[in-house]
């Protein structure tokens, strides 16, 4: 409630939540409590907030996309949180103004991808797009974080910051550090 809250009185209108956990939860999905995040998104909803599933490694450029059947470990990421969303209910949120409580949906706007490798090069663009259709598929925005200091050539499309800005992505978060 206090994040909430905090991120209300500033105006913030996206949160980016880290959702991976390396063991499996109750439903078999590389992600934290269900029930905690349901509530959490739920609650981001009601304050008028999208909420981002934040997902990445440098190493997963790397992985590749895998198959439908076979997807890498990035893709079953993307479809971990559509089944997520798929099997999801709403959540009772209490409104203190109403004194009433109201179900609403705890279901991800999208994801953001932060694999920032130390180098923008193919693998990453072709991460990008099969996770782009991976997200599309689960009717999922996808955003990504780069560097800012990407500016290398990626084959003969131009700089890489370039290319990845013309990919139709919802956002572009650039990470200037």
């Amino acid at each position: 409630q206090q994040l909430i809250a905090n991120a209300r009185a500033s105006n913030v209108n996206v949160l980016y939540l880290s959702v991976y956990n390396s063991t499996p939860n109750s439903n078999n999905r590389y992600m934290y409590d269900e029930t905690a995040i349901a509530n959490l998104v739920a609650a981001a909803h009601f304050a008028s907030m999208q909420v981002y599933a934040a997902y990445g490694d440098p190493a997963w450029p790397t992985l590749g996309c895998g198959t439908p059947s076979n997807p890498s470990f990035p893709i079953a990421r993307i479809q971990e949180i559509g089944a997520y969303n798929q099997n999801t209910p709403p959540v009772l949120v209490y409104d203190p103004v109403y004194n009433t409580s109201y179900p609403v949906a705890s279901t991800f706007d999208g994801i953001i991808l932060d694999v920032e490798p130390p180098a923008a090069d193919q693998n990453l663009l072709n991460l990008y797009a099969c996770s782009q259709t991976a997200a599309q598929q689960y009717y999922l925005s996808l955003s990504v974080a780069i560097n800012a200091f990407w500016n290398n050539a990626i084959g003969s499309g131009g700089p890489a910051y370039q290319q990845i800005l013309g990919m139709g992505l919802t956002s572009v978060v650039i990470m200037g550090y």
